[in-house]
């Protein structure tokens, strides 16, 4: 496994897995926190066993889903209004592409669901939670897109 950080500090810094077959090849982090990112990428590289690689601005993630496509997002919500304006502007530059897009939540809030839907979002995690429970729920989301678009 490698992490090879850009010198942009919010541009995109990629890790991979493995040589271990995964019906994953990449998933893209958005998460602003830079002192986070690193582990997170971690910790799902070890989970999902593709390439992982992550973006601290809208316009460093807008720049890798340009040029190292992913099948799933995960976007980090801690700012609720602002996470919904970056998730629109996700899904309309993914367009038609087959791109799960999951948001992780730091507090519950009665409307996320339905907002984040409206807004792109294929899912919602509430944190704290397990790397391992959120590589579940991206792999399932993901292979179960892909089961759907090909029936």
């Amino acid at each position: 496994m490698y992490c090879s950080p850009s010198s942009d500090p919010d541009g995109p810094a990629t890790q991979r897995a493995s040589a271990r077959p995964s019906p994953l090849r990449r998933v893209l982090v958005v998460n602003d926190e830079m002192d986070m990112r690193p582990d997170l990428a971690r910790e799902l590289v070890g989970k999902l066993r593709c390439a992982v690689e992550t973006a601290g601005s809208l316009d460093a993630a807008l720049r890798s889903l340009g040029t190292h496509p992913p099948q799933a997002v995960i976007v980090d919500g801690s700012t609720y209004a602002s996470c919904l304006a970056l998730v629109r502007t996700l899904r309309a530059a993914i367009g038609s592409r087959k791109v799960v897009i999951v948001v992780l939540l730091a507090q519950h809030h009665p409307h996320d669901w339905e907002a984040l839907r409206d807004a792109g979002a294929d899912a919602s995690f509430h944190q704290p939670m397990a790397a391992a429970e959120l590589a579940r729920g991206v792999l399932g989301l993901t292979l179960g897109q892909r089961a759907t678009s090909e029936e």
